[in-house]
C-alpha cells in the first residue's frame, strides 16, 4: 500500500509526517514557522526531503487561509501569507510526486471521516481552534 506525506502549516509550527495507507503515522518531523513565504517554502522542502522514499505516492499540504483547491493555490493567508508563493507547483517539481493542496480545516475534516471519528457519518462538522 503507498505511502503518502501530509503537511500541516501552522502559526507556530510547520509540521510534516510520513504516512501508511491506513493512516499510521511512520514518522513526524516538527519546525518551528516563520513569518516568511520563502522560509516556510525551505523548511517545508527540507522535511519533505528527509520524509521521502520511493514508496511516497504524494503528498497533502493543509494551509491556513483561503485556498482554492482546484487551482492548487493559496489566495491568502494569516501568519504566513503563502499567495506569493506558488507551493503546490514548487514541492511537486522538487520532489516529483503529486501535490494536493487545501485549507488546514478542509484537510482535518477529510481525515477524520476517512480514517478518525467522522468515519462511516454522512453528516460531519468541525470546528478547529489554533494559534
Amino acid at each position: 500500500m503507498p505511502l503518502s506525506i501530509g503537511i500541516d502549516i501552522g502559526g507556530t509550527n510547520l509540521r510534516a509526517a510520513r504516512i501508511s495507507g491506513t493512516g499510521e503515522i511512520l514518522e513526524r518531523l516538527s519546525e518551528k514557522s516563520a513569518p516568511d513565504p520563502q522560509a516556510v517554502l525551505s523548511r517545508i522542502a527540507g522535511m519533505v526531503r528527509r520524509l521521502d522514499t520511493s514508496e511516497v505516492s504524494a503528498i497533502g499540504i493543509g494551509v491556513p487561509g483561503r485556498v482554492d483547491a482546484d487551482r492548487r493555490a493559496v489566495l491568502s493567508g494569516g501568519y504566513v501569507n503563502l499567495a506569493s508563493v506558488s507551493l503546490a507547483q514548487r514541492l511537486e517539481d522538487m520532489a516529483g510526486k503529486p501535490v494536493v493542496i487545501d485549507n488546514d480545516c478542509n484537510m482535518a475534516l477529510v481525515a477524520e471521516m476517512a480514517l478518525g471519528a467522522g468515519r462511516g457519518h454522512h453528516d460531519v462538522a468541525m470546528f478547529t481552534i489554533g494559534t
